[in-house]
């Protein structure tokens, strides 16, 4: 077995929001100077203003009645340069789908089913940091790395990152959900957390309608 290195991964939060909330939590990054890039070859960046809208575009995608067209670029995705006095690090957003079970297969023998996934699934953010600081060392058998606490390299962004989150988590609550289509039914209590009108509004988009699906209190 391959050893775990220390410190390694990420602390991530995951949600959805309105358009409206999630412009609150772009203020944040305002005194921190942020560049928000897209990974592309020709790595744009983006102002607060057009990271909003290109989350709105995300946003009304998954909560109108009807499904519309998908942009190529639906998901919004960058890469976050921040400077806090004088340290320089780094989050990531990224949009992403939460996955569920669909309508059953019928097996071989006629008899038994096996559960499907769902071609649609249901958006959300996730912004993440990373837990480790790479240290570069040299001895005589050549260049290796290991990572060290961010904390002790970073602390003013990881106080950062978890004052946005813990201002995402007092606007949110966990999203569940039923997927009576399902075989057997199934309830998703997933590690993303939704606002009571983000929550209304995809609970009466096309993906929720689509599949018949719930929402649990």
């Amino acid at each position: 077995m391959p050893h775990r290195l220390k410190n390694s991964g990420h602390y991530n939060t995951k949600f959805f929001v309105t358009p409206n909330e999630f412009g609150d939590i772009l203020n944040f990054f305002e005194p921190a100077q942020a560049k928000f890039e897209i990974p592309r070859l020709s790595r744009p960046i983006h102002d607060l203003n057009q990271v909003h809208q290109r989350y709105k575009i995300y946003y009304d995608y998954y909560t109108m009645a009807k499904k519309g067209e998908r942009l190529e670029y639906l998901e919004p995705v960058y890469g976050i340069d921040l400077l806090l006095d004088s340290e320089r690090s780094s989050f990531f957003l990224k949009g992403d789908g939460i996955q569920f079970a669909d309508a059953p297969t019928l097996m071989e023998d006629g008899l038994s089913y096996s559960a499907r996934w769902a071609k649609d699934t249901l958006p959300f953010l996730s912004l993440s940091f990373q837990k480790g600081f790479p240290i570069f060392e040299e001895d005589e058998k050549g260049e290796y790395y290991f990572y060290e606490d961010i904390r002790e390299h970073r602390p003013l962004t990881y106080d950062f990152f978890f004052e946005i989150s813990k201002y995402i988590k007092s606007i949110t609550k966990p999203f569940k959900f039923f997927a009576p289509n399902a075989y057997p039914h199934k309830e998703y209590k997933t590690s993303v957390r939704i606002s009571n009108d983000a929550l209304e509004a995809v609970s009466s988009g096309w993906v929720f309608k689509k599949h018949q699906l719930q929402v649990l209190a």
